[in-house]
């Protein structure tokens, strides 16, 4: 991920010839940017209905943010238990880089279509996020914040005089 707070992934569901039934399971787990490093670790996961994914074209996997997403590698795992009549969209080809497609154990030619979403931060959730990352300077960045809201005003106010003369 590019960015802190990855929070949803969309996913394109479609129907594949039957009536679906049964449940699909979306596992999200962080991988190691190096294979064989450390084991992946699931991180978020939910079990949806497959008549309730048919409901809208793009079907969107919500969680709480992970607050430190960024530079992480993420794979999501969509697992049949057991489901049928219902298949994901996918590319054809290799289209992202980093990413791999397997079904049923196997490495598949495609890719599966998705988007991430990790919104913007607030200011005050970075400097959240920073002082869990490094307290220092987390309490270092918000007092510097508040001498700048405390100074602003006299700033503008000198301004503002200089401006009259």
């Amino acid at each position: 991920m590019p960015v802190d707070g990855l929070r949803a992934i969309d996913v394109l569901p479609v129907a594949n010839g039957t009536r679906p039934s049964g449940d699909i399971l979306f596992e999200l787990y962080e991988v190691s940017h190096d294979e064989g490093e450390k084991p992946a670790v699931r991180v978020r996961s939910t079990e949806v209905l497959s008549e309730d994914l048919m409901k809208q074209a793009v079907y969107r996997f919500e969680f709480p943010p992970i607050l430190d997403s960024k530079d992480r590698a993420y794979r999501l795992d969509l697992v049949a238990s057991p489901a049928s009549g219902i298949a994901f969209w996918a590319t054809r080809g290799e289209r992202y880089a980093e990413g791999s497609m397997h079904v049923n154990g196997r490495p598949r030619w495609a890719d599966l279509v998705f988007q991430a979403h990790a919104p913007t931060l607030s200011v005050w959730a970075q400097l959240r996020l920073l002082q869990g990352r490094s307290p220092e300077r987390g309490y270092l960045m918000a007092a510097v914040g508040i001498a700048l809201m405390l100074l602003l005003p006299r700033v503008l106010n000198g301004l503002g005089e200089i401006g009259s003369d």
